[in-house]
């Protein structure tokens, strides 16, 4: 089991250093599908830090690693990963989730089999997506989420350590990670 909500402190603080970003997890799935999937071209990749990534913002760049059986994406300044019909395909006949962090929304989502199971609005969590759209509900409410007052970022972090085992730290959200 995760760490308190407190230990995810460090990610609200990262979060709010991004202007937008999408984190996408998926498995199985291959790096040249993922970054297919979400527009990068698989065949120009690089190793790069976030910080050389977003040298260029007029240049798509996708940040790939792979982290407890799961691989991942780190969009900056883009969200296709977060796009219901991008993460149907990165879920596959498996199952993906993401994290969208922009100046205007952040979101959940969930799909398994090709198909969006659920989400929700991290601002506003009556807001639900999928065929599911209370499938986390205990998750959402241990994380924070359904608390009068907003959790915050750290939220996100927590929730994906319960749902997904993975506890994120920021070595690998920043890199040097593979690029393209």
């Amino acid at each position: 089991m995760a760490g308190s909500l407190t230990d995810f402190g460090w990610f609200t603080t990262w979060v709010d250093e991004q202007l937008a970003l999408c984190l996408s997890f998926a498995r199985p799935i291959g790096a040249a599908d993922m970054l297919r999937v979400l527009g990068a071209d698989s065949d120009a990749i690089e190793t790069r830090t976030l910080r050389e990534a977003d040298d260029d913002p007029t240049v798509h760049r996708v940040l790939m690693g792979h982290r407890d059986g799961w691989r991942y994406a780190l969009e900056h300044l883009t969200v296709v990963g977060c796009d219901p019909e991008s993460l149907q395909r990165l879920a596959g006949p498996g199952e993906a989730f993401a994290l969208c962090y922009t100046q205007t929304i952040s979101t959940f989502l969930y799909a398994r089999g090709g198909e969006l199971v659920s989400g929700f609005d991290m601002d506003a969590p009556r807001i639900r997506y999928g065929s599911e759209p209370g499938k986390f509900d205990a998750e959402m409410a241990a994380a924070g989420f359904l608390d009068p007052e907003p959790p915050g970022d750290a939220a996100g972090a927590r929730l994906v350590a319960m749902l997904f085992g993975i506890e994120m730290d920021q070595q690998m959200l920043e890199g040097p990670l593979p690029s393209a």
